[in-house]
Parts: C-alpha cells; structure tokens; sequence
C-alpha cells in the first residue's frame, strides 16, 4: 500500500489461496507521508514490511496483537514460535515485522502487548537503517509491552531504533523484555519512559547489541526529546536490571532525561557508564 495518505482497513487481508505466504508492505514511495492503519484479525503469514527511502514518514498503525501462535491479529498471523512459523515449513524467521529506513515506523494506539513470537527486523531504505516504534495510547495509561527480539535485517547493517512514547500528550511507556536483542545501531529515545524488564548481557541485552568496548564519546543510547520528558529505567516488579557500562548514553542539549529503577520491593537500575551531554 503506498498511494494514500491515510488508509485504513477494517476488513480481514488473508494470503491469497491459503497456502502462500504474503508479504503487507508499506511504503512512502511516489513523494510524500502514507499511514496505513489495521484493526482487523487479518491472517496472511509472510510478515509486515514498512519501508521508506525518504524524509517522509511510512507507518502502519494497529491496536491489538493476538495472544496465542497461529491467531490472526491486526499484523497478520502470529508466528508459531519465535523461530520460524510451521505454516512454511521452517523457512519464514520470526522476524515477522521488518522496518527499513529511519521513517519506517510501528504506531501502537492503546496499550497491549505485541507477540514475542513475531521478531522485529531494522533494515536499510534509501541512505538510513533503523525504523521506529512510537506508541500514541491516547488518554489510557498502558504501555505497550514487547518481550521479543529485535535485530538487524542483515548482518553487517547496524539498524538503529527509534522510541517514542506520548499518552494524552503525556509521557507514555514502553516495555522491552528480551536479553537477545542484537540490532546494532544503537537507540535513540525521543519522549517517554523506556522500562526494560531483562538486563544487559555480554553482547546483546533489550536495547540490541552491547558494545566491545566503553563508549566515551557519542553513546549507545542518545535521548533527542521530542515531546515531554524522557526516561529509561528497569520495569516494575523485574527485580535488579543492569545497563552496560559499555553502551554509553548522550544527552542531546535542552533534554530532561532521567534513570530509574522500578517502584516494587527490590527493583533496582544500575549503570555505570559514560553520560555525555
């Protein structure tokens, strides 16, 4: 889809003789920002592409994942594992939502939980890798919850993820659960609280891949606010998280970022790394 400015479909996209594996693509090709939304139990299986090579923004906006492998849901069917979907005889990876380009960007309305099954790629469009997740909840207050992991694309392009969060103008939340997160671009942090429910390992941690080395100068993790104040932090109720020293985090000017650890008996956030202003 990449004619209209605005589109939504409410109906069901199934594949197309329920055998094949299709493949939902975005796309802002042909000048200008398109949104695409989906609130149906659509069932097709060959993934969710958005890609956009420009300044323009190409999005797919959506309000519900399903809870169980094989349930159709707003991005299509949810994969049967978070290795490969059976339907294809274990050739379709998890990496069932591919962003590609720095505009490439995933909207949440409402607050839910996206399927760890499904897998989120960050790949190249135009001169940028990486792609967004913004969740717009509205005047609700639930965050949105991803415990799935994201990587690059392909190996060697280091996909950078965006994250922005706004609730009824307010700062909104998003949580990341998983440890094997191994995009390698780094991640930029425009509103919003960021809570991280796993800690940092050796090489990879929610956050992607963590750096070999200490970075002194421009950092792992920048915070570029947008729109109220930012925050990064553990999650509640996931007891001590640790942030890697290594991965280094840079405080554009004029930005209020603030570290926190959760708010229940026994949470705690550490980091001890670089912040550079």
């Amino acid at each position: 889809f990449q004619g209209s400015p605005g589109l939504t479909i409410a109906g069901i996209i199934s594949d197309f003789n329920g055998t094949s594996h299709n493949v939902l693509t975005a796309s802002s090709s042909g000048g200008g920002s398109k949104s695409l939304t989906l609130t149906g139990a659509n069932t097709y299986s060959g993934g969710t592409v958005v890609t956009t090579g420009t300044a323009a923004i190409a999005s797919i906006t959506f309000n519900s994942d399903g809870t169980t492998a094989g349930a159709g849901a707003p991005l299509g069917r949810v994969p049967d594992s978070t290795q490969a979907d059976s339907l294809a005889n274990g050739n379709v990876l998890a990496n069932n939502i591919t962003l590609r380009g720095g505009n490439a960007s995933l909207i949440t309305s409402g607050g839910f939980t996206l399927n760890a099954n499904r897998g989120i790629a960050l790949g190249t469009a135009g001169t940028t890798t990486g792609g967004a997740i913004i969740v717009n909840s509205g005047t609700g207050t639930a965050p949105l919850t991803y415990n799935g992991v994201i990587s690059d694309e392909i190996t060697g392009q280091a996909g950078r993820l965006t994250l922005n969060s706004i609730t009824g103008g307010q700062a909104g939340t998003i949580i990341l659960g998983n440890a094997n997160s191994s995009y390698s671009g780094g991640t930029t942090v425009t509103s919003g609280n960021v809570l991280l429910a796993a800690s940092d390992g050796a090489t990879t941690g929610p956050l992607g891949a963590v750096p070999g080395s200490a970075l002194l100068g421009a950092g792992n993790i920048t915070a570029n606010q947008n729109n109220g104040v930012s925050a990064l932090g553990g999650n509640s109720g996931s007891g001590a998280i640790t942030l890697s020293a290594n991965r280094g985090i840079t405080i554009l000017t004029g930005v209020t970022f603030t570290l926190k650890s959760g708010s229940t008996a026994g949470d705690s956030f550490t980091y001890n790394g670089a912040i550079n202003t």
